[in-house]
Formats: structure tokens, C-alpha cells, sequence
């Protein structure tokens, strides 16, 4: 097969793979992933993806200067892959069935420190500054900081939050700057922009690392939302619905434990 037909085969099995997982309800953040890091092993491959043998699988992580997190989620997205194409008959062995296992350290929290959460504050525009409200005070993800609308607000300030796996959460907003705003938008985005009448993800991404300066994110807003919320609390679970998580193990890595909460800790023992 010459090239052409190479990556053509990579396209029509891609796109059947993401059919494939949209209807097991995968959100488009997702699909955008692992089409980005099949298409990776295609140019590296340079073969049809049912001739990749466990071989060049390796070769294809090994050439590449990844951090950690990133192989893991490029080894998870091969084993996904060639684990559909033998389900459906496309592959006789599956390549991916015993790649070497990436161990990923324990990530800890990183909240966004209060110094530059103000002065970030200080210094952005209107439409930033709510960006970074949302993150910091709802601890809402960058993509559902896209998509807010005016009407996601409820007669009891209570904002309608579709999140992963189209979870909805309630977030009570007590900013008045956000309510503000949010009343204003009505049934428009607040965040107006060309995909699909909102800004993308992606975007607000940049805005709020553009804003609060080098090494913190939109993600760090949501360690601070949840560092802060569970010393206020002591409650994880009421985090955990918070942030939108599955689980409070997932919580408790966004959440630093107070400067006193060991102390805390051993008198309530006592």
C-alpha cells in the first residue's frame, strides 16, 4: 500500500473506532484525544493500522519524549483501539494486549495561591475575570465554563452544570459579579464565540493561563475551589458534588489538607 491508502485505511478505522465510542456516550474532549494520538501512530507507523504488530506499538512509545501522564492516556488509547478491532473481527491478535504498564507518581494539589488569584483579579477583563470566578468559586472545568448560558441560572441562584458523562450538578453562585452577569446573558452564552455560539474549551484554557501567569491553569482554579471548600467544610463528599466527581479518591488529590488539619486531626483523637 502506498501512502495515500495507508492513511486513508488509518481514517475510515479512526472514525469507526469514534463512532464506536460516542455511542457509549464518550464526550467530545475525549474523541478529540484519541483521534489525536491514533493519528500520531499513524505517521509514525506508516503501515495499515491491521498490520501494527506489538512491536511497532513499542517502537512508536519509545520515540517519543513523553511525560508520563501523557503515555499513559496514548497506551490506554492503542489497548482501546485494537481491543474494538478484534471484537469486531478486524484484527485476528490484538497488538496492544501486553504493552509494558506506565506507572504514573501520585499527583498532588495544586491550588492556585491567593496572591495571584487576586492579582489576577486585579488585572483582567470583565469577560476573564468571570472565567476565573467560575473555576475558582464553582470549580467548574474549562469546557463547562464554555458552554454556561444565562438560563443555566435558576430563580434560586443556583447554577445547572452539565459536566462529564453528562452529569448535572447544581452549583450555588454567591458572587454577585457572576449573578450579575448571568442575568444579563439571559438565554445567550455568557461566553459568546463561533463554536456552536460558544467559545471552545480550548480557549478558555488559554485566556486564564494568559491571565494568571506562568504555571497555573484553569485546573489549578479548581484545586483552589476545592482546597478551600473543604477547609471551610471538612466535608469531601459535599466537595466531591462540588467538583462533579465520580469518586472522593479523585477529590481528595485536588484537595490540600489544611495547615492545622493534621493538628486538627490528633486532638479530636486525643
Amino acid at each position: 500500500m502506498d501512502d495515500e491508502a495507508i492513511f486513508s485505511a488509518w481514517a475510515v478505522a479512526i472514525e469507526a473506532f469514534l463512532n464506536w465510542m460516542q455511542a457509549s456516550g464518550a464526550v467530545a474532549g475525549t474523541l478529540k484525544v484519541r483521534r489525536s494520538k491514533l493519528r500520531t501512530l499513524a505517521r509514525h507507523s506508516r503501515i495499515a493500522p491491521w498490520d501494527v504488530t506489538r512491536d511497532h506499538l513499542i517502537a512508536w512509545m519509545n520515540a517519543h519524549s513523553w511525560a508520563k501522564n501523557t503515555r499513559q492516556s496514548s497506551r490506554t488509547t492503542v489497548i482501546m483501539f485494537y481491543r474494538w478491532a478484534k471484537n469486531e473481527g478486524l484484527v485476528d491478535e490484538d497488538p496492544a494486549a501486553n504493552l509494558p504498564r506506565v506507572r504514573v507518581p501520585k499527583a498532588g494539589p495544586r491550588p492556585t495561591p491567593t496572591t495571584v488569584y487576586e492579582e489576577a483579579l486585579a488585572q483582567a477583563t470583565e469577560r476573564d475575570r468571570l472565567m476565573i470566578r467560575l473555576g475558582a468559586l464553582g470549580g467548574l472545568r474549562r469546557s463547562e465554563i464554555a458552554k454556561v448560558r444565562g438560563t443555566d441560572l435558576g430563580d434560586d441562584d443556583v447554577l445547572r452544570v452539565v459536566g462529564k458523562g453528562s452529569k448535572v450538578r447544581l452549583i450555588p453562585i454567591v458572587d454577585r459579579e457572576l449573578l450579575r452577569a448571568l442575568n444579563r446573558a439571559g438565554g445567550d452564552y455568557l461566553f459568546p464565540g463561533k463554536i456552536d455560539g460558544h467559545i471552545s474549551p480550548g480557549h478558555v484554557g488559554v485566556l486564564l493561563s494568559r491571565v494568571l501567569g506562568p504555571g497555573w491553569t484553569g485546573h489549578t482554579l479548581r484545586h483552589r475551589c476545592a482546597t478551600r471548600a473543604f477547609k471551610g467544610t471538612r466535608d469531601l463528599l459535599a466537595v466531591q458534588e462540588l467538583l462533579g466527581h465520580a469518586s472522593p479518591v479523585t477529590t481528595a488529590i485536588y484537595t490540600a489538607v489544611p495547615a492545622n488539619g493534621v493538628l486538627d486531626a490528633v486532638i479530636a483523637a486525643a
